[in-house]
């Protein structure tokens, strides 16, 4: 277990919050799931990112939990047209 890479930014947020317990048992999921985003085999949700930010406030922020994301478009959009979403340049 030692081989595997931890993603580092979560460990931080667990380390903010007191631990991966404390940080499942303020997202409201179980430790195990926790453990499974920290080794990378499975990307922490964006809805979780979300709240990780919020529970770390913003010592920890979403693009760094979760690089499958545009966060960059997500922050800077207010409002999508509809007639306009489909459009390319």
């Amino acid at each position: 277990m030692d081989n595997i890479k931890q993603n580092p930014h979560l460990l931080k947020a667990c380390s903010i919050v007191g631990g991966k317990s404390a940080l499942a048992r303020l997202l409201g999921v179980k430790p195990p799931t926790v453990s499974e985003w920290l080794s990378e085999g499975r990307p922490v949700p964006p809805k979780r990112c979300v709240e990780i930010e919020k529970l770390v406030k913003a010592q920890v922020i979403c693009e760094d939990l979760n690089n499958e994301i545009d966060w960059s478009y997500l922050r800077g959009t207010k409002r999508v047209l509809r007639n306009n979403s489909r459009k390319t340049a």
